[in-house]
């Protein structure tokens, strides 16, 4: 998929093929669990804070069926990319009409804001082109979703 270098920002643990979510909320607090569980960052509430505020100014684009929340924080320790996918999709649709199946969150400390939007692009690129979203979809382990994505 072409997030090259940048894959240092993903791992294994940093992917769930299995999420479950009935609304954009839910999928937020889904995708911070992630986060937490990751080490990636110093205060989880800090980074809820700081992504729901995020999400209030610039909402999320829900083109091609994937949402790609991201945000820079201050208590982001260590950058990161988490990766889920739902099995049905959530209870809201792209602007394609279609469930939205695969969330990204890409998270950050705000001095580097460069790799930061790097990375959103690449992520943004790939989610525009049917193959990707099809592979990612197929993926049958964390691993399989790694490889697709690095």
């Amino acid at each position: 998929m072409d997030i090259p270098s940048e894959n240092r920002w993903l791992s294994r643990e940093t992917i769930n093929l299995n999420l479950t979510a009935e609304s954009e909320l839910e999928t937020i607090e889904a995708m911070l669990e992630l986060v937490d569980k990751s080490g990636l960052t110093a205060d989880i509430k800090i980074l809820a804070e700081d992504l729901l505020h995020h999400e209030v100014l610039e909402p999320t684009h829900t083109g091609n069926c994937a949402l790609i929340f991201h945000v820079l924080s201050r208590s982001v320790i260590k950058p990161g990319i988490f990766f889920g996918r739902f099995v049905k999709g959530i209870g809201y649709y792209s602007e394609s009409g279609h469930p939205i199946d695969l969330v990204f969150l890409i998270v950050a400390p705000p001095e580097m804001e460069a790799d930061f939007l790097n990375v959103m692009g690449k992520i943004k690129s790939a989610m525009g082109k049917p193959d990707a979203r099809k592979e990612l979809r197929e993926a049958k382990t964390p691993e399989a979703a790694l490889k697709i994505l690095g």
